[in-house]
C-alpha cells in the first residue's frame, strides 16, 4: 500500500510539533538531523497544510534556539544555516 509522500510529510510534521510543544530543547537536540532532512521537502511542498506546520515547527525551533544565541551545539548551527539557505 503506497502512501502519498505529502500525507506522510504532513503527519510527520504534526507529530514533531506535538512533541516540540512538550519538550522543545530535548526533542530538537535529539532529532536535529531528522528536522534538517524534512526542511527541503517541506519548503518544496505546495500544500498549505505543510507550509503551516513547517512555520509552527520553525517558530518553536527558533524560540528554543534563537539565532542570536552563541553557545549552541554545532548541529543547531547547521539547522539555522539550512533554514537560512532555503529561505534565500
Amino acid at each position: 500500500q503506497n502512501k502519498d509522500p505529502s500525507t506522510a510529510l504532513a503527519q510527520g510534521l504534526d507529530v514533531m510539533n506535538k512533541v516540540l510543544e512538550k519538550q522543545p530543547h530535548l526533542f530538537i537536540r535529539n532529532n536535529v538531523h531528522q528536522i534538517i532532512q524534512l526542511l527541503e521537502p517541506c519548503f518544496n511542498s505546495k500544500l498549505p497544510d505543510i507550509g503551516e506546520s513547517l512555520c509552527t515547527l520553525l517558530k518553536m525551533v527558533f524560540d528554543a534556539f534563537p539565532v542570536e544565541g552563541s553557545n549552541f551545539p554545532q548541529d543547531i548551527k547547521v539547522l539555522h544555516q539550512k533554514v537560512e539557505e532555503l529561505i534565500m
